[in-house]
């Protein structure tokens, strides 16, 4: 070990001992040193000459602070502490190394080792003499020597920050656009198109940002199948921004169909046919982008209630697609044309609709009215009216005021009663007859008016809303000026209306029945009868052409109440089925008024009506009881249907529940279709609805079109009855 040391000193080197209180220790160290012909030179503190010296002993208590020592100068900290000591050695610089020892009394050996490890070329940083430890070198020589690791650390760190950007970068702009476009739809479904106008510009930033900033990285997600998952959502954006546009060029083309039908707001004749090709074309592309968002938008329970929004928007759509051939058909009809419009008031329900309080007949010429005049019922009715002749099924039950337009609509077939009236009408129209029959009722009236703001008439100064519509209904509704003025309103303000609503409250009032039109034209009678819109009882046909058992149920009530009660009145229905055998399948109806008027109600009060119902024609009514009592005398009438009619009435505070039973032949094969349709009446409200089918128990269910609860082989459905419904099942026989 000296030779090694007497080889790597130098003759000529110059030490620096620099130390004070520790002169044993300087003595041994410097006459060791002296061995090899070096030049020493001893001080108490460090000289501002120090430069001149190739290697400095420092010999102390603890660490010297503030050493600025060039490094080209080996610098040795030589600390005495006892043994045990903790002492803190501050990070070293490349030319600097520690040395411990316990006293200044070493031994001959360590201060061998101490001169070794000084002049030694290793790594280590401190050789602590008191527990022969060395400690690798921590400080920056070793960076130099490890200078190519650090360098493939910053590189690899670099490169996984950048593979991080690439792979996920896209998520930056994508989830506040994803939450920024379900608000816009959210907000869209909600009417609120000014938060949609303020969304739009960053929401389409954000998601083209993300669509660019997801190109690089989709190979890689390709690569392990998981590129579906942030495509599906860029997608989503993408569609919400194509059907947020789709939308506002809809509701442009029905603003512009709706401000052609005010007179006063163009001397132009509209182009019909154009505008409506517009509205069918922004119509599918809404409808397409529609199904397109259900399909992406993730079924999380937060959005069910925007599911249901989308849902209920498809059904609008789906209508409006339906409607339009309608529609055009309109416009390609003959110019002149005959519009009969019947008024009626649903608060005492008719069979076809209500008790009419004014008939309109309106005239049009190349497509525009050119004359309308509205009369009240009072004022049609014919001086040797027999009532007889027009409804002689309710000569007993009647109270005698029911005129003859009245009486018309206690036929449960809307083309019926159309007939009616313009037998008793001819010299106003001059023998022609009305091209297309209209009918709207209060409940229409309500659902239209919600879309307007309050409407003042001008002649009689009333302020008419859809909360109101119904006293002034019975207040003016014999009055022949009210209708028109209402009309002429709606007419006057339709350009300032949201349009999707204003059309949307026509397609509701069309499905739940307070709506109706009847044509002449035979390819658009057709089609309205396909969407259940001309108030026509359905003629039972089974959607399948083999093994089909076809069933039918429609209720039907003529309120005889001297005063309005169906506000107070709570109906449902229900129907179970069984199978008797393989060849009889028997069915039991429940209908339920409940009277819930107060004893005081100038509304209410005694509920009287003549219930009749719609039976399939070759069922065979086996039994009928009123509160479980059984009922002997019951009106039949038996053609295309079998018809039952039975008088009620419904005290206040009271319940009466009807039950018919009857059998009709049903025979069961390998796979039999079993269908029921329920007709609403016209001008009704809402009732519930239960359905139970009872599967014999060699069959199950195959399939259905209905949401319905099964349980073994029980089929269990409980809705409202707000539209005309099809119920659908197919049962086959188990292996």
């Amino acid at each position: 070990m000296l030779r090694h040391v007497s080889e790597i000193v130098r003759s000529d080197e110059r030490i620096l001992i620099v130390g004070k209180k520790v002169p044993q220790l300087m003595s041994l160290l410097s006459a060791r040193l002296e061995q090899y012909d070096v030049a020493i030179q001893k001080a108490d503190a460090l000289p501002p000459s120090y430069t001149r010296f190739q290697r400095i002993f420092f010999l102390a208590s603890k660490p010297p602070s503030d050493l600025y020592i060039p490094s080209a100068i080996k610098v040795i900290v030589v600390l005495i502490k006892p043994h045990g000591k903790v002492i803190s050695i501050p990070p070293t610089k490349k030319n600097m190394k520690f040395i411990l020892i316990s006293s200044e009394n070493i031994t001959d050996d360590e201060l061998t080792q101490l001169l070794w490890f000084s002049v030694s070329m290793s790594s280590e940083t401190t050789l602590d003499l008191r527990t022969k430890r060395l400690r690798l070198r921590e400080h920056s020589a070793v960076k130099s020597k490890t200078s190519s690791i650090f360098l493939r650390r910053r590189v690899s760190r670099a490169f996984m920050l950048i593979f991080m950007a690439v792979c996920f970068g896209y998520l930056v702009p994508l989830v506040p656009s994803t939450l920024m476009h379900i608000s816009m739809l959210d907000a869209s479904l909600k009417n609120n198109y000014v938060q949609v106008a303020q969304l739009r510009p960053m929401s389409s930033f954000l998601t083209n940002a993300s669509a660019i900033l997801f190109i690089p990285a989709r190979p890689l997600y390709s690569l392990f199948s998981v590129s579906l998952f942030p495509e599906s959502f860029i997608q989503l954006n993408t569609h919400i921004e194509n059907y947020l546009e789709a939308t506002r060029n809809l509701a442009q083309a029905e603003q512009r169909l709706l401000q052609s039908f005010n007179a006063s707001s163009s001397s132009s004749f509209p182009n019909y046919k154009q505008i409506l090709a517009q509205i069918d074309k922004a119509n599918n592309q809404t409808h397409d982008y529609l199904e397109r968002i259900i399909t992406n938008l993730p079924n999380h329970p937060s959005l069910e209630s925007l599911h249901t929004g989308l849902k209920n928007k498809e059904l609008v759509s789906d209508k409006i697609t339906k409607a339009l051939p309608i529609a055009t058909s309109f416009t390609n009809s003959p110019a002149n044309q005959i519009l009969m419009l019947l008024v009626v008031n649903n608060a005492r329900v008719r069979g076809s609709g209500g008790v009419i309080d004014s008939v309109g007949i309106i005239k049009i010429r190349d497509h525009r009215i050119i004359s309308s005049q509205f009369f009240s019922a009072k004022q049609l009715e014919p001086k040797d009216f027999n009532l007889e002749t027009v409804a002689p099924i309710l000569v007993s039950y009647t109270p005698g005021e029911i005129n003859m337009l009245n009486d018309a609509t206690t036929s449960v077939d809307l083309y019926d009663a159309q007939n009616k009236i313009v037998e008793n009408i001819s010299s106003i129209l001059q023998g022609e007859r009305p091209t297309t029959t209209l009918l709207i009722t209060t409940t229409a009236l309500q659902n239209i008016l919600s879309v307007f703001p309050a409407l003042q008439l001008n002649d009689n100064r009333e302020i008419i809303t859809s909360e109101n519509i119904s006293i002034k209904q019975q207040l003016y509704g014999s009055d022949p000026i009210f209708f028109p003025a209402v009309l002429d309103r709606i007419s006057q303000t339709l350009g300032t209306v949201d349009p999707s609503a204003f059309l949307s409250a026509i397609i509701t009032s069309l499905n739940e029945k307070q709506l109706a039109i009847l044509s002449r034209q035979p390819d658009i009678q057709k089609m309205l009868d396909g969407l259940y819109w001309s108030g026509k009882t359905i003629a039972p046909k089974c959607i399948s052409s083999s093994n089909c058992i076809n069933d039918y149920l429609f209720s039907v009530d003529q309120d005889l109440s001297s005063r309005k009660g169906p506000a107070y009145i709570q109906k449902s229905e229900s129907k179970s089925v069984r199978f008797i055998n393989s060849t009889t399948l028997e069915s039991t109806v429940r209908i339920l008024w409940k009277n819930e008027s107060p004893l005081s109600a100038t509304q209410g009060g005694n509920y009287q009506i003549y219930t009749q119902l719609l039976l399939p024609q070759t069922s065979k009514v086996t039994q009928i009881t009123k509160n479980n009592v059984l009922v002997e005398e019951v009106d039949t009438l038996t053609g295309q249907y079998n018809i039952l009619g039975l008088y009620l009435e419904v005290s206040p505070r009271q319940a009466t529940e009807l039950s018919i039973t009857y059998t009709m032949p049903a025979r069961l094969r390998d796979s039999t279709n079993y269908q029921l349709i329920t007709q609403k009446q016209i001008g009704s409200f809402t009732s519930n609805f239960s359905f139970d089918l009872i599967v014999p128990e060699t069959y199950e269910l195959n399939s259905k079109n209905i949401d319905a609860v099964v349980n073994s082989q029980r089929i269990s459905y409980n809705d409202i009855l707000n539209t005309d419904k099809l119920f659908f099942v197919v049962l086959k026989k188990k292996d």
